[in-house]
């Protein structure tokens, strides 16, 4: 707290003064840089979902899955969860199937049915949109990586299970 002396200097709760005044604007800046690293980040963000849009990587939001595995609507899609193991194992999408190494492979994915809906998945979207433009490449028509990941899959409320997959 600041309050003002007898001598009109700004005294600290504390004790110590500031008679320049220069604690507020350091405090300014300080908001200041913390406001433009902010907004890098969301615009870094934003560009990086946009270029794999460009690139023909179909983005998928979490309330759209969650519609897609609605059993009322059909088969649902595949899901391929590329994180690592452990990250896997910590909690994961039911129903999802645990490939970590297909950015290195993505033939270790068996192209059954290249028309197959299949939704990449990872912990923050970055490495399930290389995946899914990956798999593009090799012929499947119909991929789309899960925007921001288990992170916004969490966050909207997405239910998870811990444990491997079923076998």
């Amino acid at each position: 707290m600041i309050r003002n002396d007898q001598n009109g200097i700004f005294v600290h709760a504390h004790g110590n003064s500031d008679p320049e005044g220069t604690h507020g604007s350091d405090v300014w800046e300080r908001f200041k840089l913390m406001y433009l690293v902010l907004t890098l980040i969301v615009v870094f963000i934003l560009v990086w979902d946009l270029a794999w849009w460009l690139t023909g990587v179909k983005p998928l939001f979490p309330a759209r899955l969650k519609e897609n595995l609605n059993p009322e609507q059909g088969d649902p899609p595949l899901l391929v969860d590329v994180r690592t193991g452990f990250e896997y194992k910590f909690f994961r999408i039911e129903g999802s199937k645990n490939y970590p190494s297909l950015l290195y492979n993505p033939e270790q994915l068996p192209a059954d049915d290249l028309d197959k809906p299949v939704v990449i998945i990872c912990m923050s979207g970055h490495r399930s949109a290389v995946a899914a433009y990956l798999l593009n490449k090799r012929g499947f028509k119909n991929v789309s990586y899960l925007v921001w990941g288990m992170l916004a899959w969490i966050g909207s409320g997405g239910p998870v299970v811990s444990g491997t997959e079923e076998q």
